[in-house]
Parts: C-alpha cells; sequence; structure tokens
C-alpha cells in the first residue's frame, strides 16, 4: 500500500469520526446533508452507512448522485435510469433492489454498485465511473473508457465533483 492510500484512508477516517461527533454535540438528529470539506451534500446519514458499508469513499458516492440527478431522489432519465444513482431496472433486479425511488436503498444500491465496478477494474477510479455510465461491458470492450463524449464527459465531472466533495 502507498503512502498517499495510507494518508487518505486515515484522512477518511478521521473526517467520517468528526462527521459523526459533530452529529452528535448538536444533536441533529434528521438532517439530509453532509460536510465533506465545507460543501453541504444532501443524505448524509445515508451517504455515510453506505460509504462505510460498501467501503466506497463518501465523497465518490456523493460526487456520483450529483452527476446523476443532483440529489433529485425522483429523477428519472430518458434511458429509464431511476432514483438518487440512476440505476436502470436490470441494474436493479442484479442487486436486488426493491424499491428504486428510496433514497437508502438507491444510495445502498448504488455504492454496492460502484464497490462491485472498482474491484472488476483493479481499483481503477476512471474505469469504475466510465463503468458505471455505459455499462462494464463497454469499458471492457474498449480496454478502457469507451470513445461515447457522453462517457468522456461524465467520467471528468465526476472525478471533478469527487475531488471537490473530499477536498483535494
Amino acid at each position: 500500500m502507498t503512502i498517499q492510500k495510507t494518508i487518505a484512508g486515515l484522512i477518511f477516517v478521521v473526517l467520517f469520526c468528526f462527521i459523526q461527533f459533530e452529529q452528535t454535540v448538536r444533536n441533529e438528529h434528521v438532517r439530509n446533508d453532509i460536510y465533506l470539506t465545507g460543501k453541504s451534500v444532501q443524505f448524509e446519514q445515508i451517504i455515510m452507512e453506505a460509504a462505510g458499508n460498501s467501503n466506497v469513499h463518501p465523497a465518490l458516492i456523493a460526487a456520483v448522485i450529483h452527476a446523476e440527478s443532483n440529489f433529485n431522489p425522483k429523477a428519472r432519465s430518458g434511458a429509464g435510469a431511476m432514483g438518487l444513482m440512476q440505476i436502470t431496472s436490470p441494474t436493479a433486479r442484479y442487486l436486488k433492489l426493491r424499491n428504486i425511488f428510496d433514497p437508502r436503498s438507491n444510495i445502498f444500491a448504488g455504492a454496492k454498485y460502484l464497490k462491485e465496478l472498482l474491484q472488476m477494474f483493479n481499483g481503477n477510479l476512471e474505469h469504475a465511473i466510465a463503468a458505471y455510465n455505459a455499462g462494464p461491458g463497454a469499458v471492457k470492450r474498449y480496454n478502457g473508457i469507451p470513445p461515447y463524449k457522453e462517457t468522456r464527459n461524465y467520467v471528468v465531472r465526476v472525478k471533478q465533483l469527487f475531488d471537490t466533495y473530499r477536498g483535494s
């Protein structure tokens, strides 16, 4: 493990503990936002729980939600993707997601899928993000980010949001 990964992991743990402590101290039991490096993001508790459950950085989950639905739990795309993380019906069946519009279920399923994609592409963040958008088959077929303008723009956008949410 590289020093950078170790430091990033420690920062994540400290940030996670700080957020949990801050919630307890302020006695705010019902909140819908998360503070990642000072940036307010909706669905704080769910994102943090899903991040802990899937071992996916909460800033990545927030970035995907932002890019996919702009934090609208009732979002629908023209391609049939639904909910915060814009999960398609086939992917929902694969993930055993029953209520695609329930924020908690959608975020947990999306985080699980991100984790699988990160594992599938050996931790390559760009390939995992591209696969979330274009499907893992397209990333495998092109041995990298597919030459689709939408997917290439999506990867850039999610990486920018990820950097913003984690304070890079």
